[in-house]
This record gives structure tokens, C-alpha cells and sequence, in this order.
């Protein structure tokens, strides 16, 4: 156990109010036993009140914050501590309550298993006054013990008297009296500790006038605390109930020179409040009073925790003495049982007296005693069912058990609750028999009732939705499997005015899993015709519609290959004379001299180009429905993009502003067919021209990227080496969370009927990997979306000398790694380890500030993900920066528009993911280099 050195601190005032106040009170015996076990502090107790010649009072710590707080309210004549708490915060505590006392010694007795060197060398270094091994211990020890340590004493010395007998005392002489210098800085060091009390402390003459108050009566009254001095209690208009009450207590004081208690309310700027206070007489070397000490505190709280716990007292008591359950206390005296209380006006209406119930006791050991061993064993309640007789016939009785934790009760003692739920085991039993014959049924079969709670849980349920049936009785069908609630309840009507119904239902497995039941319900009547229950058979169809809905949609597949056979036959017949003739008006037409008009000659190259263009797309249409796969060559997509950006141009809403980041000089070659990649770059500028129906921007971009170990750990289409990447973004309405995995799906769109075919985004998809490439997608609701198209590049030498560029190396650095995804740590943590930095890895926000907390003169740099659960990143950031403001940090997110909110935290370097090495090492480094340049 610890203690901080502030926490002694935070005490001091307590402790010196303390000593004031039992100044002049020696024969108020407080004994404080620290950290004693309960059991052993109940018997010293015991010996001690059988001692009539003190009045002592006992009292109980089990940390140093408690001593603290006991000392601050009665300073103890002597404290009682085992051997093996005895540590360095102790015995700083001890010390500083001699100095309060103005001891040489405070009476301390040390207790103890046994006696060895370790024992005597702990006694020693708490200056005890003696020692007493726990066997030895009895009334009569013990009181004999005290009679000697509340004399002031030597320490023990443990190496004169090895075995540990007990000490006579030696007298020692009284204190010097103390000269004025002494009186004057004790005098300053009660104002400097009284001032900074929680407590209001005010001193008065013998005429009441106030002569010191502390700043805490400031907050009371509203009223600084020159205001009270040279004045009484009446002079600043206090209530004059209370100005009678104070000086009742003042005189009581003065009359018997004892130190007496107050309790009042007073009326504060905050209200009414309640305190107490102990008042004290100062007395002078005369032994007369000089002046009257009174330390009041606030009890408001602690009297409203008090009514409202009597309430819940009355409030218990009310519900047990009427309850229509069975309530009572047992005790267990060896392996009889015996009942304490119980409510037994409430019990007749079984058949169960408070006789009987002392007789199923006593003569049914089996089930009672079991369970009650049970409970004091484990000390949780224990439950357990059993038949038994009565007058009126057999009952089943529920009963739960639980241990009632009491040291003062001279055997165990429980609590118990017993219910008599016969008519509910005969039919969880005649239920039970029905569920036997109908268990190997494959369909889920329910039986609820008219409020739908669950009675009954067929196995075929348990496989069909997930949960046993020990986790759905009594629950609610509709809130287990979370179906509309009204339209539940329109079932029900229909099921009572028709007996029956039969329909389809959309519900959630335990997994979270929708799936699509035939539900078959029918109204179940009890004897008398009245309707009782409801039988529910459902059958699992959603594999069967999902086998119609696929049938479905191959058969439109089909049709829509025999239609497009058909067109592209019919395009391929008008196509062909129109290429072959743009060839040959050139020839026919020919002046002789080679030369053509340059008009005619611009006409025909467009003719021709659009004539192949079309010819090109009649075999992308056959690749989508057969697979064809083009032709491929070595390909400069910049001229592509170009062309779609002029295309754009021309023919998109001027609303609509196109900006471009291409550069041909620099970009790799890529190894595909370009007819493909146009229609891979036309889908994706025309889906976000329709995402910007009120105008916005599209950003087409262009750039080689190098894919390493770590960007293709995070992404599995992705492989090591040189790719293009084409981006095209826009800022439209963004793609909803929920349909971001369906985006690509053939036939699916968010667009109006007979607007949209679905098969554009699906085609795009085929196409890039086809050619070996993947698509990474990123969109936010409000905000726009963003297609990354990577494709394998054709690189040269100079592509390669950009492969072995050599990547920058640490220096050991040690580099905290926080982020939610496992995957994403472990690829970090490997990629700077290969680079001579040290890492520590972080889970969530809370985890990294506890570990920064530890190595934080280490830490170097940290790489923080914003989006993470439990803390996320911008919290854990301020945090960071509260703790060390020069604290280096990198963010990294996987959403682009992340970036602007690292304004609000004074950062600048953040990691898109996924992030190459390259980009992770050059970030780290800067960070780095930055805190050097500042040193």
C-alpha cells in the first residue's frame, strides 16, 4: 500500500485542528487499530469494553487515507498496527503525529504472527513501545498492555529482548514548557494551516466577539473574512435562534472546560445548509480559558444521504412485510439449520407456517444445506428448485440463498427468497413433453403468448435464428427479432378474429443476419374456448428467394446477351462500309499530286476515327456479355485522359468546373486496351457528373506510385512494383456507408428508374481486373467521392533507378504506433523496425496516453489514427499536447478529408492511407529532423 508525500500534506490542517481539540480532554481514551482484520478487531473491542476504569473508544483504518482522516477527527492516545503493513508512508505518518502531539513518542504497539529479525527491525524503525505476538493475546494482555503505553515511554529496543516478552515502561520526564518564540511560530503555523482548511475555523474571546475566522467562512456567507473580526454573532445580524443556540454552546464550554458538539442550519448564499462543529476551550498556562476554537463542517450532503436512507429502509421494510413472496433469514449452527425471521403473514396462502417452514428446515438437509454451503463458499446467491408437501398437496418451491457478510453474528447467517411457482413447473412440464415430439422438426416452431412473450423454443428455432432457449423465454418475439412492433400487432388482431394467419416475415438472427421466414400462426384456446396462446411455425425461404431473384436476373442477363449479339452484329454490318469508304474517298478523289483538301482530309480522319471508335465499342459490348478481352499494347493513358477531360468539356453543365493534374513527360506506360480503359474513364466522369446535378467540381488526376511490402500487406489486390494510378473526384452528394459494398454489383444503381442500368460501375469493375489492377473507393455522405484506378506499369531504367532509391534509416528512435486495426500496427511496427527504429504499439486513444505516460522521454514520435473507438485520435492528441506540448505527432486516416481537422490540433503532417514506405519513412524522418533543428 502507498501514499503519496502531497496526500500527508493535504492532511497537515486536520491534524493540527485535531490536536486542539483534545487538548484538554485526557480521559477520552482513542485507540486506533490500523489494518487489523475485522474478526481480530471485534475481539480486542470486546476485551476492552469489559475494562470499566476508560471510557475508550475504538476505531478502525484500513488505509493511510483512512488513518489520516480518523486522526484529523479524534487524535488517538494510542495506535495499535500489524508488523506487515509497516512501510516507509507509515511510518512518515507516525512521525508527523508525534511532531502534531509535541512527543518524543505517540504510543504505538506492534502486532505480529511471530517474532524473527525482519519483525524486530520494523518494530524499530517505528519507535513501538511494544510488541505483542497474535496468539498471546487475550483481555487481560491486552488491557495490561495499554495501562503501560499510555505513559509516555522509551522505544523498544527489539535487540535487548529477543524474546519479544513484554516491556516494563520507564517514566520520562514532563516537556519543557516552550518559550514565547516557540508559542509565537506555533501561533503562525495554526493560522497558515487553518487558512488553507476545507473546514470553517473561527476563534472568540470570552465576550463571543470573533477574534480569527479562515477563508472557508467566505464561501458560506458570502462575506470576507475581515468582516466577523471584533464582532459577535449578533452584530452581523445572524438568525436569533442561532445566536441563542451559540451561546448556549459557548457557555457550556466555559462552565465545564470541555470541548463540546453543535449542530445548526444556516442560511448561505446557496441556501439553507446543515453543519456541525465541535467547539474547544484554549487554555492558557494558568488553566484558565483564553479563548473558544470552534471547527464546524458542512453536513448537508451526509443528513440527505441519511433521511434518504431511511426511506429506503422504510421503504424495505414496507415491501417485505408485503411481498407475496417468502422472505426470511436462516442460520447455520454446525449442520442444523435454524430460521432466523421470516415474513410469515404472507406465507398461510401456500400451506406454509412458520412451523412448517422450521421443519422443512431442519428435516430437508439435502437441498438446504447443499445450497446454503454453496453460497457461504462462493459467496454469490445460489438458486435451486424442489417438490415438497403441504396441506393442500405437492408444490414446487423456488428458493435463492445468499450469504449476509456479518463478523458480528456468531454463526453464518442468509438471506432467502422463496417462491411457489408449482402452476409454472406443470407447464414448463407439460411443454416440455410437447417439445420432445416436435424437436426434430426442421422448421422453428414458437409458442407465445397474447402479448408475445416467448413460452416455448423449438429446437428447429435454436438452428434457425441462434439463440437457446435458455436466452429468449419471456422475452419478446418482436424485440428479440426486431419486427415492426404495429405490424405485429395487426398479425395478432388478424390471428384472434380469424384463428390464424400465414405470410412472410423479413427477421435478424442472434448474428445480426436478416433473413426471410414463412410464417404460419395459429390461435391456441384454453378449455373454456378463451384464446391462451399463440403457435408459430417458421420456415427459412431466403435462400430460396435469393435462388428466384438469381434466376431472375440471369434470365434478363440472357436476354440482354441475345440482344446485344444481335446489335453488334447489326453495328459491325453498317460499320464496315462506312471505315472501308473514309479509306477510300481519298484515293478516289485524288488530284494527282497527293495532296487533299485539308478540310475533306480533317472530315475523313474523324469519320474514320469515329467509325473504329464505334467498332471498338461493339467489341466491349461483346466482352461484357462473352468475356472478349480486347486487344492489349503499350499504352500512354494521358492521351485518354485528355480526351475524356475534352469530352467533358464540351458536353457536361457549365456548373460543372474540371480541373486536371496530368503530365505525359513523367508517366509510366501501362499494358492494356484503350477502347477499355476510355470506357473505364467515361463511366467514372459520368457518374460524377450525375452526383453533381447542382454543380460542383471534377478533379481528374494522373500519377505513377510505387506499391511496396507494406501498402500491398493492407490491400490484397495489390501487388509489390509500379503501377499508374488515374483518380477521378468529384464533390456530389457522396455514396451512403450502407451501399458502398454493393456499389459494383451488376444491375444495382441509386439512380431513377430508366436512368441508370447499373452495369456501368460493374463493367469498370471487370474491366480493371481484367487487366490486373484494383479499385480503392472513398466517399462521404455531403461531401463527394473518390475512384483511385490502379493499373500495372511498364517501366524502363529510369523506373527502376526509382525502385532502388535508398529510403532514410533511423537511429533508434523509439516510435509509438497507435491504431484500432491489428493488421495496420504489425505491417508499421515491421516496416520501421527494418529501419533501425524502436516501436511501442497502442490499441486506442486511452491505451497510448498510459503509455506515453511511462516512456515519454523516450518516445521520439508518435503515428496516430483519428478513428478509433473508446478515445478517438483528435482527443487523444489534446491530451498528448496538455501532457508534453512539443509532442510530436503524425496522423494518419483512410478518409482524405480527415486532413482538415488537424487545424484544430496545430498539426501538419498526415498519412493517407494506405501509405507507401517511402511516404511513412520520409514523414517519421521529418518529425525527427524538426525536434533536432529546435534543440
Amino acid at each position: 500500500m502507498k501514499i503519496k508525500t502531497q496526500n500527508l500534506t493535504d492532511f497537515k490542517t486536520s491534524f493540527f485542528i485535531s490536536q486542539i481539540r483534545t487538548l484538554n480532554n485526557p480521559s477520552n481514551h482513542t485507540i486506533i487499530l490500523f489494518e487489523v482484520p475485522h474478526q481480530d478487531r471485534v475481539r480486542y473491542g470486546s476485551y476492552l469494553q469489559q475494562d470499566e476504569r476508560f471510557p475508550y473508544q475504538i476505531l478502525g483504518a484500513d488505509s493511510e487515507q483512512e488513518l489520516l482522516s480518523l486522526c484529523s477527527q479524534n487524535f488517538p492516545d494510542l495506535i495499535i498496527l500489524d508488523s506487515s503493513v509497516i512501510n516507509n508512508p507509515i511510518g512518515e505518518i507516525l512521525n508527523y503525529l508525534k511532531e502534531c502531539q509535541d512527543r518524543e513518542n505517540l504510543p504505538i504497539v506492534v502486532i505480529s504472527d511471530d517474532y524473527n529479525e525482519e519483525v524486530g527491525k520494523r518494530i524499530t524503525s517505528v519507535k513501538a513501545c511494544n510488541h505483542l505476538i497474535k496468539s498471546q493475546i487475550n483481555g487481560e494482555s491486552l488491557r495490561l498492555l495499554i495501562d503501560y503505553a499510555l505513559k509516555p515511554v522509551e522505544p523498544v529496543n527489539t535487540e535487548l529482548f529477543p524474546n519479544h516478552q513484554f516491556l516494563q515502561p520507564k517514566i520520562l520526564a514532563p516537556p519543557h514548557p516552550k518559550t514565547d518564540e516557540q508559542t509565537s511560530q506555533r501561533e503562525q503555523q495554526f493560522k497558515t494551516l487553518a487558512d488553507n482548511a476545507p473546514d470553517i475555523i473561527a476563534r472568540f474571546d470570552l465576550n463571543f466577539r470573533h477574534l480569527y475566522v479562515n477563508r472557508a467562512i467566505e464561501q458560506a456567507t458570502g462575506l470576507p473574512a475581515s468582516a466577523f473580526i471584533g464582532k459577535t454573532n449578533r452584530d452581523l445580524g445572524m438568525p436569533e435562534d442561532l445566536i441563542i443556540q451559540w451561546e448556549a454552546t459557548f457557555k457550556q464550554v466555559l462552565a465545564t472546560k470541555q470541548q463540546t458538539l453543535i449542530e445548526f442550519e444556516f442560511p448561505t448564499p446557496d441556501g439553507i445548509k446543515s453543519y456541525q462543529g465541535r467547539c474547544v476551550p484554549e487554555i492558557g498556562l494558568d488553566g484558565s480559558i483564553e479563548s473558544l476554537l470552534i471547527v464546524t463542517r458542512d453536513i448537508t450532503e451526509q443528513k440527505r444521504a441519511t433521511e434518504a436512507l431511511k426511506q429506503r429502509e422504510a421503504t424495505l421494510r414496507s415491501f417485505f412485510n408485503t411481498t407475496p413472496l417468502m422472505m426470511g433469514i436462516v442460520e447455520l449452527i454446525g449442520e442444523q439449520i435454524s430460521l432466523v425471521t421470516c415474513n410469515c403473514d404472507n406465507t398461510d396462502c401456500w400451506g406454509i407456517c412458520r412451523k412448517l417452514m422450521e421443519q422443512k428446515c431442519s428435516d430437508e438437509p439435502t437441498e438446504w444445506y447443499a445450497a446454503l454451503q454453496s453460497a457461504h463458499n462462493s459467496q454469490s446467491p445460489v438458486h435451486f428448485e424442489y417438490p415438497y408437501l403441504t396441506p393442500k398437496g405437492k408444490r414446487w418451491l423456488s428458493v435463492t440463498i445468499c450469504w449476509i457478510a456479518d463478523d458480528l453474528s456468531k454463526y453464518p447467517q442468509f438471506a432467502f427468497v422463496a417462491e411457489d411457482v408449482t402452476e409454472r413447473k406443470q407447464s414448463q412440464l407439460k411443454i416440455q413433453e410437447q417439445a420432445a415430439l416436435i424437436d426434430i422438426a426442421t422448421d422453428g416452431i414458437v409458442l407465445k403468448d397474447l402479448d408475445n412473450y416467448i413460452l416455448f423454443w423449438s429446437k428447429g428455432a435454436e438452428r434457425l435464428y441462434g439463440w437457446n432457449k435458455q436466452e429468449v423465454l419471456g422475452k419478446k418475439e418482436d424485440e428479440l427479432l426486431l419486427t415492426l412492433s404495429n405490424f405485429y400487432r395487426d398479425i395478432l388482431d388478424e390471428i384472434i378474429f380469424k384463428g390464424s394467419w400465414r405470410g412472410e416475415l423479413t427477421q435478424i438472427t442472434k448474428e445480426g443476419k436478416p433473413i426471410l421466414v414463412e410464417s404460419r400462426s395459429t390461435l391456441v384456446r384454453n378449455e373454456s374456448g378463451y384464446p391462451q396462446s399463440i403457435l408459430v411455425v417458421n420456415t427459412d425461404i431466403t435462400e430460396k428467394k435469393q435462388l428466384e431473384q438469381q434466376i431472375l436476373q440471369f434470365q434478363r442477363l440472357e436476354s440482354l446477351g441475345t440482344l446485344a449479339s444481335g446489335i453488334a452484329h447489326d453495328l459491325n454490318n453498317i460499320f464496315t462500309p462506312i471505315l472501308a469508304i473514309s479509306q477510300l474517298i481519298p484515293h478516289k478523289f485524288d488530284n494527282g499530286d497527293g495532296k487533299f483538301d485539308n478540310q475533306i482530309q480533317e472530315w475523313l480522319a474523324v469519320l474514320k476515327s469515329s467509325a473504329m471508335r464505334g467498332s471498338e465499342l461493339v467489341k466491349q459490348i461483346l466482352y461484357f456479355v462473352r468475356g472478349y478481352e480486347g486487344q492489349r499494347s503499350p499504352l500512354q493513358v494521358v492521351h485518354l485522359l485528355w480526351e475524356v477531360v475534352n469530352i467533358a468539356k464540351s458536353s457536361f453543365p457549365k456548373s460543372i468546373e474540371i480541373v486536371t493534374a496530368l503530365r505525359a513527360q513523367n508517366l509510366w506506360l501501362i499494358n492494356a486496351d484503350s477502347t477499355q480503359i476510355h470506357q473505364v474513364l467515361m463511366n467514372l466522369i459520368i457518374n460524377a457528373r450525375d452526383a453533381m446535378a447542382e454543380g460542383g467540381i471534377l478533379t481528374i488526376e494522373a500519377e505513377n506510385f510505387l506499391v511496396d511490402q507494406s501498402f500491398a500487406r493492407m490491400n490484397m489486390e495489390a501487388h509489390e512494383g509500379p503501377y499508374v494510378v488515374m483518380t477521378v473526384t468529384d464533390t456530389g452528394v457522396g455514396i451512403p456507408p450502407q451501399l458502398l459494398e454493393r456499389i459494383f454489383d451488376p444491375f444495382f444503381t441509386t439512380k431513377e428508374v430508366g436512368k441508370g442500368s447499373g452495369l456501368g460501375l460493374a463493367t469498370v469493375l471487370g474491366i480493371v481486373r481484367n487487366h490486373g489492377g484494383f479499385i480503392r473507393l472513398s466517399s462521404e455522405v455531403g461531401k463527394g467521392t473518390e475512384f483511385k484506378v490502379y493499373f500495372p506499369a511498364i517501366i524502363g531504367q529510369t523506373s527502376q533507378l526509382t525502385l532502388k532509391e535508398e529510403l532514410l534509416k533511423g537511429n533508434g528512435e523509439l516510435i509509438l504506433i497507435v491504431d484500432d486495426e491489428a493488421t495496420v500496427r504489425e505491417i508499421t511496427k515491421a516496416s520501421l523496425e527494418k529501419y533501425n527504429y524502436k516501436t511501442l504499439m497502442a490499441s486506442d486513444g486511452i491505451d497510448a496516453i498510459a503509455i506515453y505516460a511511462q516512456y515519454q522521454h523516450q518516445i521520439s514520435v508518435i503515428i496516430m489514427d483519428l478513428a478509433m473507438p473508446n478515445m478517438d485520435g483528435l482527443t487523444c492528441i489534446r491530451i498528448l499536447q496538455k501532457m508534453n506540448p512539443d509532442v510530436k505527432v503524425i496522423a494518419t486516416s483512410g478518409l482524405s478529408s480527415n486532413i482538415e481537422l488537424l487545424s484544430s490540433v496545430n498539426l501538419n503532417t498526415f498519412l493517407l492511407k494506405p501509405y507507401t514506405l517511402k511516404e511513412l519513412l520520409k514523414a517519421v524522418h521529418k518529425q525527427i529532423s524538426n525536434t533536432h533543428k529546435r534543440c
